[in-house]
């Protein structure tokens, strides 16, 4: 009996000896990210990893899919389409980019090499670069990356990856050009309005979510986008481009009505810190006006 008993508590002893070196290792791993070359490869790797995992996501779980739908609504491809992000996206991001902190990586260091990712996003959205050569094999190319914004049948969720297309090739979404791409979401939005470009497919979620019952309401949120009850009939509208100009005389009253929307806007970010509340809600509410106002004039609407 006695030997057993010291069998089991050397095994014990064992077991306890190896979860303190695992323990040690862990530690040591957690305080070994910092500036060195190593470190900040692995973190952009990292990077480049969660992009991939978020932004395919993104494209398949509908409310995810809201939230980043008005990157792809531009039916052109060019630089002004990077800097078309959505106003909520980042809340949905955020659990996806706390791995980063949770296994250690300063935040100097992940701020930096997440910039450097961000800035390679801003190129790849130009039609301007056609054949980048043996690179095409190896990372995400404005050649591959524009595939990834059309709405052809052969192109529809695919080309995720944000710099090495390895994860695309590793996890099937990979897509080589085949037919001339063309720009957009399948079902285009009609407005000019910022705000229902942002909001416009959440009200949509919501009139599916009114007309079906029981679990095809969850489904409807977190299945994909294209996901309907087999009850429910198809309703596939033809491809509309939405191109309501303003009324004649009101184009130059709608641009500048813009321009000052625009200015007013960095002129409350300059001066946010300096300003009361009650200042800057003013200023916010004379914004929004006026980018509701210019707003209708492109819709062809008046006042």
């Amino acid at each position: 009996m006695a030997s057993k008993d010291l069998k089991l508590k050397q095994r014990l002893g064992r077991q306890a000896w190896s979860a303190r070196k695992k323990a040690v290792v862990w530690i040591v791993c957690l305080g070994a990210f910092g500036w060195q070359w190593w470190s900040l490869l692995l973190t952009f790797e990292l990077v480049d990893l969660i992009y991939y995992a978020y932004h395919r996501m993104a494209h398949r779980v509908a409310l995810l899919w809201g939230a980043h739908v008005v990157h792809h609504q531009s039916e052109e491809y060019n630089l002004t389409v990077s800097l078309r992000q959505d106003s909520i996206g980042v809340l949905a991001a955020t659990p996806f980019y706390l791995i980063p902190a949770l296994i250690g990586i300063p935040l100097p260091v992940f701020i930096a090499m997440n910039g450097l990712f961000q800035l390679y996003q801003f190129f790849v959205h130009t039609a301007l670069v056609r054949n980048m050569g043996f690179l095409e094999h190896v990372i995400s190319t404005p050649r591959l990356h524009q595939l990834h914004h059309a709405r052809n049948v052969e192109y529809i969720d695919c080309n995720y990856s944000g710099f090495l297309i390895l994860w695309d090739r590793l996890f099937g979404t990979y897509r080589p050009p085949s037919v001339e791409p063309l720009f957009g979401v399948t079902q285009p939005i009609s407005s000019w309005s910022p705000v229902w470009a942002n909001f416009g497919y959440f009200h949509e979620l919501y009139l599916k979510c009114r007309r079906r019952r029981g679990w095809d309401r969850l489904f409807t949120l977190v299945g994909p986008p294209e996901w309907k009850p087999s009850s429910e009939a198809e309703n596939k509208k033809p491809y509309v481009s939405y191109l309501n100009q303003p009324s004649h005389g009101w184009t130059a009253t709608a641009v500048i009505v813009v321009l000052m929307s625009i200015s007013v806007s960095f002129l409350l970010a300059a001066k946010a810190n300096h300003w009361d509340a009650t200042i800057n809600l003013t200023v916010a509410c004379v914004t929004a006006t006026m980018a509701w106002f210019a707003t209708r004039l492109f819709d062809g609407r008046r006042i």
